[in-house]
């Protein structure tokens, strides 16, 4: 029997993608995930998911990726489509190709039987979906971790190219002082615009004119 765990990273920072991950493990390491230590990617440190990280895929049967750029999340915003519907339509994409027998999904909503049954809908496979999956099933945390590392990989890639932002994300000041200052200089594809973050910043910036 094959268990399967779906996560995401990157959900509500206003700087990067939100990368999404399947992770298919046979029912009988399960245990050796436990050994590991995988819990809530959040709960660990950036060396503690890198040290674990090539393990995690070593004994996974699958892993699955789908990284959504900002560009893609501000045309579902901008369109009144809501965040968790693009992410249910990923997860969906994602689980078509896992050959896990039962997938637990950490649920970007607190309806998470509506959440079960849209997927199950949408790929016809055994799908329970959970809130705090990542920290109660394995698999759904060894999906967070593999995510996560995945994001920061990206994160890092942006800051050789563009200079030190910070984590990306809105409670962040250096990120929101990087904002501030490069309004208008930055390419599309790295920043949310949809988000209420940058808004503000972008009005403020356009006040400076007058």
């Amino acid at each position: 029997m094959k268990i399967g765990g779906i996560d995401e990273a990157g959900r509500g920072p206003v700087i990067g993608p939100m990368i999404i991950c399947g992770y298919v493990i046979k029912k009988g390491r399960i245990n050796t995930l436990k050994n590991l230590g995988v819990k809530d990617s959040k709960e660990m440190t950036r060396e503690e998911r890198e040290e674990i990280f090539s393990q995690l895929i070593k004994v996974a049967e699958e892993i699955h990726l789908e990284a959504i750029k900002p560009r893609e999340i501000d045309k579902y915003v901008n369109m009144r489509l809501s965040l968790n519907r693009l992410e249910l339509l990923k997860f969906a994409k994602i689980i078509r190709r896992m050959s896990a027998d039962i997938i637990y999904v950490d649920s970007p909503s607190r309806n998470t039987r509506k959440i079960e049954e849209e997927l199950r809908n949408l790929t016809g496979k055994n799908i329970i979906a959970m809130n705090k999956a990542d920290k109660e099933i394995p698999a759904v945390s060894a999906a967070s971790i593999i995510a996560k590392v995945i994001r920061d990989r990206f994160i890092e890639i942006l800051k050789k190219e563009y200079g030190d932002f910070g984590s990306g994300y809105p409670s962040d000041p250096k990120t929101i002082e990087f904002l501030r200052k490069n309004i208008g200089k930055i390419e599309d594809s790295m920043i949310r615009k949809s988000w209420e973050t940058y808004k503000r910043l972008q009005q403020r910036s356009l006040f400076d004119f007058l």
